[in-house]
């Protein structure tokens, strides 16, 4: 039977789960940075607005430009953390493939 998962294609996704470690710790890192800049935002617009009410404050705070930023700040972190994320779990599961594919193989199973 032909290998469904190469020694070769593991080897790589071995390689690239230990190489990118650290990337997905700081593309994590920057999606709790830009949470707290979101915050930051908000209480800068609301605490900047001259209406009286606190749900006028609360709208123009929402709506404040340095709020916008720092929402697409924050949607940009989140893509590139789910996308490194999701590419290592797609190299952890070749792994675990691998790993049951060749137990099974010890146990004559296949």
């Amino acid at each position: 039977m032909k290998d469904v998962i190469s020694d070769e294609r593991l080897e790589k996704a071995l390689r690239y789960l230990a190489r990118t470690d650290m990337a997905c710790a700081l593309a994590k890192a920057e999606v709790a940075r830009a949470e707290y800049r979101i915050k930051l935002a908000r209480s800068a617009g609301y605490f900047a607005s001259e209406e009286r009410t606190v749900e006028s404050r609360k709208m123009d705070a929402e709506r404040s430009p340095l709020m916008e930023q720092a929402e697409g700040s924050y949607a940009t972190a989140l893509v590139a953390f789910e996308q490194l994320r999701a590419k290592r779990e797609t190299e952890s599961i070749i792994v675990e493939t691998w790993r049951s594919l060749n137990a099974n193989r010890r146990s004559g199973n296949v």
